[in-house]
């Protein structure tokens, strides 16, 4: 009987330390905590981001409270990185780098759960709190890259279906006319979403670390060629129609910047 109240009550401390330490990191990064939900409401690109974070947290919660006590072993010293990454966050938000310090509040919070918990507990928070990291502004820096990736491979690509092509950075001519690979249609969205769910399926299943690194490639694969399916497909349909088929004509007039591909003449 006493075991059983000795472990209930050990249960209920480590409960109240982990909301402690979960409402610390919340209300010490409160600032970018506020412009990142603001982006994630007003931006569909980063609408999945809400979602991400409460699933983190609950996955972290739930893995740092599944720990042996004996895994739980505070470093006061580790503190000092703490400070270290949130001096850091300051200069960030003073300077309005808003992609650096979602990085640095991650980077913060591992830190925070190192000093209050342990490096053990730090270790089982690293994954769930990396989907923080699919939600980030700092994705917006590889939509160029991608876009001229996604004009190189529909443009590889075409040839083999009958289409002529010629491409230039992000333009991608056909004898119909001129397609735009517009920042929207870069696949950002696509990698972002598919390495969430990676990341997910690692932090909730045991793999190896050579599972875990293939999980990711393939996710991040999958993302790219499945941007340039959509993109390749809209093209495709553009110059066997001569850009007159509704599909490619709503795409156009609609969303001429988020579609797949906007054609000109």
């Amino acid at each position: 009987m006493k075991a059983i109240i000795a472990g209930e009550e050990s249960a209920a401390r480590r409960a109240v330390l982990l909301i402690a330490v979960l409402a610390l990191w919340l209300v010490a990064f409160l600032p970018t905590w506020r412009d990142w939900l603001h982006l994630c409401l007003s931006d569909p690109q980063y609408e999945q981001g809400p979602i991400l974070a409460v699933l983190g947290i609950l996955i972290a919660g739930y893995r740092l409270f599944r720990l042996p006590d004996r895994a739980l072993a505070p470093r006061p010293m580790d503190a000092s990185v703490l400070v270290i990454g949130a001096l850091a966050w300051v200069v960030a938000w003073l300077a309005g780098v808003s992609a650096l310090q979602q990085l640095l509040v991650v980077f913060s919070g591992l830190a925070l759960v190192g000093a209050t918990l342990g490096r053990s507990a730090a270790g089982a928070a690293v994954l769930p709190l990396a989907l923080f990291l699919t939600a980030s502004e700092g994705w917006e820096h590889a939509a160029v890259p991608l876009q001229r990736l996604t004009a190189a491979a529909v443009g590889a690509a075409l040839p083999w279906f009958g289409v002529p092509v010629f491409v230039e950075a992000n333009h991608v001519v056909v004898p119909a006319g001129e397609f735009v690979i517009e920042q929207g249609c870069a696949g950002v969205k696509y990698v972002m979403i598919m390495l969430a769910v990676a990341i997910l399926s690692i932090a909730v299943r045991g793999l190896t670390v050579r599972a875990r690194a293939l999980l990711l490639v393939l996710a991040f694969a999958l993302a790219l060629v499945a941007n340039w399916v959509r993109v390749g497909a809209v093209i495709y349909v553009g110059q066997v129609t001569h850009l007159q088929h509704p599909w490619v004509q709503w795409w156009a007039r609609v969303r001429p910047i988020r579609s797949p591909a906007r054609p000109r003449r």
